[in-house]
């Protein structure tokens, strides 16, 4: 499934971000998402911006950077 420059892989129900189309400056984390590869965002290289959906129960954004609800940073400087 694609949506919005975003491959995402699903299984047993969950969304994983699979692949991230090169020249995608803002990043929008569905409130579906359940993974995220901070190694595929790094990989593209040209993400600025990281917005997380409201009700999304696995990450949120601080500094512009992309942190897991434990506080482990996935993408960002």
């Amino acid at each position: 499934m694609k949506i919005n420059g975003i491959s995402y892989w699903v299984k047993n129900e969950k969304y994983e971000m699979l692949n991230i189309d090169d020249g995608l400056k803002t990043l929008c984390i569905p409130a579906f998402m359940d993974k995220v590869n901070g190694e595929v965002i790094g990989l593209c290289g040209s993400v600025k911006k990281f917005i997380v959906e409201d009700g999304n129960p696995n990450y949120y954004v601080k500094n512009n950077c992309l942190l897991s609800k434990g506080g482990e940073l996935v993408a960002g400087a």
